[in-house]
């Protein structure tokens, strides 16, 4: 998961469109709150997660970036 926060204010088309443009991003949360949004990718190993994160970065808007590493997931199904 990347935390994106944005230097501006952008509507989620644009974020979309940005991150629409990275294969390995599977999921796009927007929050109200910091961060301004939350990004699930998929990534083979860490050089993978450098240059996704790489790509993350190079959005003008974006102002910054914070990424986690899941070691576990639980999901509770009902």
């Amino acid at each position: 998961m990347t935390e994106l926060h944005f230097a501006d204010d952008l509507d989620l088309a644009q974020i979309m469109e940005f991150v629409a443009q990275i294969p390995e991003v599977e999921e796009v949360l927007t929050l109200a709150g910091d961060p301004d949004a939350l990004v699930r990718s998929r990534v083979e190993g860490i050089e993978d997660l450098r240059r996704v994160v790489s790509s993350l970065r190079s959005g003008s808007a974006v102002a910054s970036t914070k990424t986690l590493v899941v070691l576990e997931r639980w999901t509770r199904r009902g």
